[in-house]
């Protein structure tokens, strides 16, 4: 049951209820979070061709209302919300921090002198074809090929079978010698890596979308959610429900 003295004690939440039974009234549906999530993991992929292909995909719903001083205001404001998402993944994921930032400032600025909904998505555009061709110049850089290939491979198939064989046929090298140069260049074994990837994708659809504990678990090949919940308080610290409730993002 809800503890209405908090609820009313907190008007950031009694905007949100509002706003939810206007989009209601209006059949207004926000879009899912998948072509977004699809997105950052090209970006962080240094996938250019998949960025492409993804970023012509139509959205299944509408976007957010951030502003009420109209259409410019409101993609702007999404526009500086994605520079942001994307600074925070690229920079964990071992991008350099001042170029980062100082990239991120010129295209905030650069947005804020557009006067048209279609220049700023263009802007949109470019900023993240901009960055994945920086994670791809970096992974390129890190990594051996055949570790490219399975790190890439791992990021697109989290919701599949990836054993040591599925993987070191698509490295075109042994399963053996897969294991042994994954640990050399990302100081940690296939499987830990495979289950933090899971790990974080599985916050990422607690955040973001409303499928069920079970749901999630199974679609990330946990073996039962019991296990899921386990290695998710292991690693974020508090069981997947509790993250959910608290409306927690990664690395919070």
């Amino acid at each position: 049951m809800e503890d209405k003295s908090w609820f009313q004690e907190d008007p950031e939440r009694q905007i949100h209820i509002r706003k939810r039974i206007q989009y209601r009234e209006h059949s207004y549906r926000h879009h899912s979070a998948r072509l977004e999530q699809q997105l950052l993991r090209d970006v962080l992929n240094g996938d250019v061709e998949g960025l492409r292909e993804h970023i012509t995909t139509p959205l299944d719903g509408e976007l957010g209302i951030t502003s009420q001083a109209g259409p410019v205001r409101n993609i702007k404001n999404i526009f500086i919300s994605m520079v942001a998402v994307v600074v925070d993944r690229v920079i964990r994921a071992g991008l350099d921090r001042e170029e980062t930032f100082t990239l991120s400032d010129a295209y905030i600025q650069a947005a804020e002198t557009l006067e048209s909904v279609e220049d700023v998505m263009d802007l949109m555009e470019r900023m993240l074809l901009d960055f994945t061709m920086k994670m791809k110049g970096l992974r390129d850089k890190r990594y051996s090929k055949p570790i490219v290939r399975v790190l890439n491979f791992i990021e697109q198939n989290l919701s599949e079978e990836l054993s040591v064989s599925i993987l070191s046929n698509q490295a075109y090298v042994s399963p053996t010698y897969l294991c042994t140069l994954f640990k050399k260049e990302t100081g940690q074994t296939i499987a830990l890596y495979i289950q933090e990837k899971r790990i974080e994708e599985a916050a990422k659809m607690l955040q973001f979308t409303e499928y069920s504990i079970l749901d999630i678990s199974l679609f990330l090949q946990f073996k039962n959610q019991s296990y899921f919940t386990r290695i998710f308080r292991e690693r974020m610290g508090v069981t997947p429900g509790k993250y959910r409730r608290l409306g927690m993002s990664h690395g919070s």
